[in-house]
């Protein structure tokens, strides 16, 4: 959550009409986005473990991945704190 420009008090407050997690709460569109950043996600795991790559390097390039992805959806973040 934090990647994407929210603080944990700002996902609990998602988590606090009782849903069981922040996907309960996210639009098709945005469930269709997270799906894609972790398809992603695992076919950089696969690339890096098949051309044995350190753990270390695999875990660098899924968090580069990660924050790039987070650059683009702080902003629709930033206007769901603001109520828009």
């Amino acid at each position: 959550h934090t990647t994407f420009g929210l603080s944990r008090a700002m996902a609990e407050s998602f988590l606090a009409g009782g849903s069981d997690s922040l996907r309960d709460l996210c639009s098709v569109v945005e469930l269709l986005t997270l799906q894609m950043l972790e398809i992603d996600l695992t076919n950089r795991v696969d690339a890096g473990m098949a051309a044995k790559q350190s753990r270390q390097a695999i875990k660098q390039e899924l968090y580069d991945c990660i924050n790039h992805h987070g650059d683009l959806y702080q902003d629709r973040f930033r206007r769901w704190q603001e109520g828009a």
